[in-house]
């Protein structure tokens, strides 16, 4: 499988370019700044992005994002831009009293950590450049990020408790302390505005924290969900291509996730694959690597991805349950229909027809790297015979 290029990806990133220059850019108009000044700040913008562009497809590739390589960087797209707002508004508020550990929380709900810290140094870096942040400030700012987004790697949900105290507590003593080692004096005024900021972050993350992880957890979960509904874009471009072949995806699939449940395997990874393992036909005869382009293409999950491609063993044999059992369906269902529109459809027929196809696939070793066993095997071989196909 060659690495192939998805135009949503290439859009979202350059639709996260778009929102850096705009902040960047609309910071500096209101701050009346000279068109040098300008150009400076987004050449600034271009190298940040130049190291973000890096970590993105690094952490794609690695699977760190979602946990699937197969992204289009959608979500990341909307940290960015809710980001940007946040910081925007932080560069109006008096010093030291800046909300900046709102950045670092919000890009770690939507992005992976390494991203979020990219893109935090971004923004405190270009407040800097704008709003003349002094030095002192600055630091207390960066200690802020950091110190919240190593927390936030190690985030638990049983311990949220202690990390939140630690946070509220640097909330409050690190604008303080900077505070006083730039005016030699302390200052009530900062140090209450700050408990109150404290305050307000400890309650969001005490309330909303883990909820907000675990839907970045679950992402590819709903993008399955989506893959199977009736509206979803591709389904209803299969339906329009052939209305046989769309009807023949949705019995795949159904079949596909009750076989994955008998079994214990990925039942969402089972239905969607089945859904669409023939999507290639769309783009021509070659179903397997047509079928991982367009997979690709529109960003399905890797895990349906592989499994296109490994369409019938065509292109590489199957290389988990999962992909095993798609195989098998779509296999055993093709075989169902031919035999229908030959009108040699009866209880017996169907029975010998679904043994000779299983076997067959196993005796010419095609579940052999997939990970299936052999009494998983069977049973799903059993529960495909006692499948009534005939009507």
């Amino acid at each position: 499988m060659t690495e192939q290029m998805s135009k949503k990806r290439i859009k979202n990133k350059l639709l996260i370019l778009l929102v850096m220059l705009t902040f960047s850019v609309l910071l500096m108009l209101v701050k009346n700044a000279m068109l040098d000044q300008i150009i400076c700040i987004m050449i600034v913008d271009i190298v940040f992005y130049a190291i973000l562009s890096f970590l993105l497809e690094n952490e794609r590739i690695s699977g760190r994002i979602s946990s699937n390589k197969t992204t289009d960087f959608r979500r990341i797209q909307n940290a960015v831009v809710l980001a940007s707002a946040t910081a925007f508004l932080c560069c109006f508020c008096p010093e030291f009293i800046r909300p900046i550990l709102l950045l670092p929380i919000i890009l770690i709900i939507f992005t992976s950590e390494w991203i979020a810290l990219c893109l935090a140094l971004y923004f405190l870096i270009t407040m800097a450049i704008v709003c003349e942040i002094n030095t002192m400030e600055l630091s207390g700012y960066l200690m802020l990020v950091l110190v919240c987004t190593m927390l936030l790697l190690t985030w638990d949900g049983c311990k949220k408790k202690s990390y939140i105290a630690i946070l509220f507590s640097l909330q409050i003593v690190i604008p303080a302390l900077f505070y006083y080692l730039y005016n030699n004096e302390a200052s009530f005024f900062v140090f209450a505005i700050n408990i109150a900021i404290g305050a307000s972050i400890a309650i969001f993350l005490y309330y909303y924290m883990d909820r907000f992880l675990y839907i970045r957890e679950v992402e590819i979960e709903d993008i399955l969900q989506d893959m199977l509904e009736p509206e979803y874009s591709i389904a209803k471009e299969l339906k329009h291509f052939s209305k046989q072949e769309y009807e023949h995806a949705r019995h795949v699939s159904a079949l596909a996730k009750s076989c994955a449940a008998l079994v214990g395997a990925d039942e969402l990874v089972c239905a969607a694959a089945g859904m669409y393992y023939r999507i290639g036909i769309i783009k021509g005869d070659q179903i397997a690597e047509n079928g991982y382009k367009f997979a690709v293409e529109k960003c399905f999950p890797e895990a349906v991805c592989n499994i296109i491609y490994e369409y019938q063993g065509m292109q590489k044999r199957p290389s988990t349950p999962e992909s095993a059992i798609v195989q098998m369906v779509d296999g055993v269902c093709r075989k169902m229909e031919l035999m229908k529109v030959q009108k040699n459809m009866t209880d017996w027929n169907q029975d010998m027809a679904i043994y000779r196809i299983v076997n067959d696939f196993s005796v010419m070793g095609m579940y052999d790297q997939s990970g299936l066993s052999m009494n998983k095997f069977l049973q799903i071989r059993d529960y495909l015979v006692k499948e009534e196909f005939v009507s």
